[in-house]
């Protein structure tokens, strides 16, 4: 799957969680997310509100530091929707 067929079916799923509820907040996680660009991407294509990284952080180049790579995720731009 790419990051642009990913946003898609990430914004389909955030839209039918609103369907039902309007106090969810909604993180990306897997799939091609494979670096703090790939997260930002989606974040920047759909109304999440951030990345769990968990698990999907061992997939990452081990040649980075954990700590570089925490900085760089933390530096991810997130939509703020006014309610």
């Amino acid at each position: 799957m790419t990051l642009p067929e990913a946003a898609k079916a990430t914004q389909a799923m955030i839209d039918a969680g609103k369907a039902v509820r309007d106090d969810l907040i909604f993180l990306s996680h897997g799939g091609p997310i494979n670096t703090p660009e790939d997260a930002a991407y989606i974040n920047q294509n759909t109304d999440c509100q951030g990345f769990v990284g968990a698990s999907s952080l061992e997939r990452m180049a081990v040649e980075q530091s954990l700590p570089e790579l925490t900085r760089r995720f933390k530096q991810i731009p997130v939509k703020r929707t006014v309610r």
